[in-house]
């Protein structure tokens, strides 16, 4: 190969490999997500979530599986996540988590053997209570967090934005969060929640993203 080709090759490869990895700006992040998210009014999702469940000396690691609903209504943001986990022996039981955000309260419901704890308060970011994507996302995110803007990467073939945060509350029982924001849906494809000592305590995952789905209302209405 002629040098003067070679040379036009090599530079060309470093144009691209700098480009791929190029950081942008939180604010270049929240006016792309804006562009893309006037459009979209609902959302589903399959979601997976892998975490530590306390029980005995050392946490169990489980995985849970389910979907994710989203729906704005009269300028509100509303969301319903239903998880199933199948704990193995020897405990062999079943535990199913409801999240429900009816545009102001979240209301948790958790089922285990049988026995069913729920809760009504105010939205949290534990609790997942956010903006799955939009600027909103990234708004609800700087109340909560110091953000900082990682180098876009690619999650199962979809190129995401990649945003740390880390909690301005010091008491949190979280010392670190990472989410994968999609760049051509503006939303969530993964949250990461670390714990104080620097692991990863919660992962969850979102698949087979579809927008503008229109789920039932009614799948907001917290029950009686």
């Amino acid at each position: 190969m002629p040098r003067v080709y070679r040379s036009l090759l090599i530079a060309s490869l470093l144009f691209v490999g700098v480009a791929h990895s190029e950081t942008p700006t939180l604010d270049d992040i929240r006016s792309s997500m804006d562009s893309v998210w006037k459009d979209i009014q609902s959302m589903s999702a399959d979601v997976t979530m892998d975490f530590l469940f306390p029980v005995g000396a050392k946490p169990l690691p489980l995985s849970g599986s389910g979907t994710f609903h989203y729906l704005r209504e009269d300028g509100k943001d509303k969301s319903r996540q239903q998880i199933t986990t199948r704990i193995p022996e020897p405990f062999a039981m079943e535990m199913s988590v409801d999240i429900l955000f009816d545009g102001k309260k979240m209301h948790t419901t958790m089922v285990m053997m049988g026995q069913k704890q729920t809760h009504v308060g105010e939205p949290s970011l534990e609790q997942g209570a956010l903006p799955p994507g939009g600027g909103r996302l990234i708004a609800a995110l700087e109340k909560h967090l110091n953000l900082t803007v990682q180098p876009n990467e690619s999650l199962d073939g979809h190129e995401v934005y990649v945003l740390d945060g880390i909690p301005k509350d010091k008491t949190a029982p979280l010392s670190r969060i990472r989410i994968y924001i999609d760049q051509k849906m503006a939303a969530q494809r993964k949250t990461e929640l670390y714990q104080p000592d620097g692991t990863v305590g919660i992962t969850v995952l979102f698949t087979n993203l579809k927008q503008n789905t229109n789920p039932d209302p009614s799948l907001f209405v917290p029950a009686k």
